[in-house]
């Protein structure tokens, strides 16, 4: 596992998909198979494809119990134009929020919102020289969260990763605020409950 030396900090890489291989995608379409609706948000309205992550990729991180062809992939409810959509990601709103969904990816790669994060980037993982510690805000995956207030903690899931929204507001300016100033987090469960869900994607903010 790449943290069997847990030290330092693995940070997520953002780049151009015609850079080679990758680990997931940020933004773009999903390869969502035809067995799997697409997420809709309260209202009925097809959410926003955030990122996928191979199994495999994770894996390198912690063990799960998932095939390693699988993915998972979050889903955000989106309002592009007020994103009145922020404090539904709030960890007090799981059921109102994010999806989190494990699958095999089907054929084809398909898109349901009107508004994608369009070019998609590779996702990637650095390990770097800085110490990994909870003041480390920035796009990274391990086991050492940085919450921007207290603690999160969701019933039978497992933090992994978290996002910062100065990556998102850089790489997609056309979505700025899309999770205002605040830094997202994954977390996963120990087994993929019904409907494909594998856990929950939630914000804090200062």
């Amino acid at each position: 596992y790449l943290l069997l030396d847990r030290k330092h900090m693995i940070r997520l890489i953002f780049d151009s998909i015609h850079n080679g291989s990758a680990l997931g995608q940020l933004g773009g379409s999903v390869p969502l198979p035809e067995t799997i609706s697409w997420p809709t948000d309260i209202d009925g309205k097809p959410m926003l494809h955030l990122l996928t992550l191979h199994i495999d990729a994770l894996t390198q991180i912690s063990p799960i119990n998932l095939p390693n062809d699988n993915v998972v992939s979050i889903f955000i409810p989106y309002d592009h134009l007020y994103k009145g959509h922020v404090p539904l990601l709030r960890p007090t709103r799981l059921s109102k929020g994010a999806k989190v969904l494990a699958f095999k990816p089907g054929r084809n790669f398909i898109n349901r919102n009107e508004h994608p994060l369009d070019p998609p980037l590779n996702i990637n993982f650095e390990k770097t020289s800085k110490n990994d510690d909870n003041e480390n805000l920035e796009s990274k995956i391990g086991d050492t969260p940085a919450w921007l207030q207290d603690e999160i903690e969701i019933e039978d899931a497992k933090y992994f990763l978290q996002i910062s929204y100065s990556d998102l507001d850089k790489n997609f300016p056309s979505h700025a605020g899309i999770i205002w100033g605040g830094e997202g987090y994954l977390f996963l469960f120990d087994k993929v409950a019904s409907n494909n869900i594998f856990g929950h994607f939630v914000v804090q903010f200062t």
